[in-house]
């Protein structure tokens, strides 16, 4: 999975743009940038923060699942589905 420098947890250091897809009881959606070169966890993190803050999820049972490229994933509040990511863009 790891795409440049730091092992496998690391996607290496690229800046990309997640678009977030109905989210939520609200079915939002967003933008947000992050940049990689970080540990994956904290990048997991991010990504929760992102849906707590802008997707109106507050449950302590809020998890991601993504593919193994990292190209998409859903969010998950329990057992059921309540939106998806995707990269939007990715520059190097």
């Amino acid at each position: 999975m790891a795409t440049g420098h730091g092992g496998p947890d690391r996607l290496g250091s690229i800046m990309i743009v997640l678009k977030f897809t109905n989210v939520g009881r609200g079915k939002n959606n967003w933008t947000a940038e992050i940049d990689t070169d970080q540990p994956l966890p904290k990048i997991e993190g991010w990504i929760l923060s992102q849906i707590k803050k802008h997707g109106g999820l507050i449950g302590r049972d809020v998890s991601i699942a993504y593919d193994t490229g990292f190209r998409f994933g859903n969010i998950y509040a329990g057992f059921r589905k309540v939106g998806t990511f995707e990269i939007q863009e990715a520059a190097a």
